[in-house]
């Protein structure tokens, strides 16, 4: 039908919507990446995902998204990961996340690029884009495209049944985007947990202590934003715009973003 569609403009297998043919040349060069560099980034997702889970007692599903979901990686981009979690346990997740997505960029040292996120003595190789809570996604509060979008990237390594059952509970996705709610994937193997997994679970096994340490894990995440940021304002301060720009379309998902009311808390409103 595309083929016939007077909007659509085609070039090499990409389609883009007429006057929009600006967009062809970047695809394809993000095309044509080494394939060896892209398995290579799967496998650090991987490797990545399996401590996580190993570590951390809350992680119900752990998704790729991004440019590695939607198969237009390059060495310049950040592996961006999505998760789903138990209720109550954001920041907690994200603390240990944060300790773990720093391992890897220690493990990695990979050269900045054009374009990469660069940390005050690291370049940041894993991006924690979206942590949700189970109950913001039974159903999604959001029902609109540009979420949409973000789940068609998503490409779950570990708990891909949950994950479908996620897309189940919001039809809405069917009338944007039919073919999320047909696809099926096999989880990666978890691996054996670690004794901080128990020593957490323990730790949080009453509503009370849970919460407390839920919102130190916040004090402490935010200060690490603070402290991040503060060096890029320096040093990259066209990287603050692009994440100022980039959260809006988390709304109302994104880290912090509890308090606000509407993405104009965030940035300007969506075009």
């Amino acid at each position: 039908m595309l083929r016939t569609d007077p909007r659509f403009i085609a070039e090499q297998g990409v389609w883009v919507l007429s006057g929009n043919e600006r967009l062809i040349a970047p695809t394809l060069q993000r095309r044509g990446t080494d394939p060896s560099f892209r398995a290579h980034s799967w496998e650090v997702a991987a490797r990545f995902t399996e401590q996580l889970v190993a570590r951390c007692p809350w992680v119900k599903v752990v998704l790729v998204s991004g440019s590695l979901g939607g198969e237009a990686f390059v060495p310049s981009d950040d592996i961006d990961l999505n998760l789903v979690v138990e209720d109550g346990s954001k920041y907690l997740t994200y603390a240990l996340a944060l300790a773990g997505a720093a391992q890897v960029a220690l493990r990695e040292r990979l050269p900045e690029g054009e374009g990469s996120t660069q940390l005050p003595l690291l370049r940041k190789v894993i991006c924690l884009n979206v942590i949700w809570e189970e109950q913001q996604t039974l159903p999604f509060e959001r029902m609109d495209p540009y979420l949409g979008f973000e789940l068609l990237l998503c490409r779950p390594l570990f708990g891909a049944e949950r994950w479908r059952r996620v897309l189940a509970a919001n039809p809405w996705l069917s009338t944007i985007f039919p073919q999320l709610l047909e696809r099926r994937w096999q989880d990666i193997d978890a691996g054996t947990t670690l004794p901080l997994r128990r020593y957490l679970l323990e730790m949080t096994a009453d509503a009370r202590s849970r919460a407390s340490l839920e919102a130190a894990a916040r004090a402490a995440t935010t200060l690490a934003h603070r402290y991040v940021n503060a060096g890029r304002a320096r040093y990259r301060p066209e990287v603050l715009a692009r994440i100022a720009r980039m959260e809006r379309y988390k709304f109302p998902y994104g880290f912090f973003q509890e308090a606000m009311t509407t993405p104009a808390d965030v940035a300007p409103p969506l075009e």
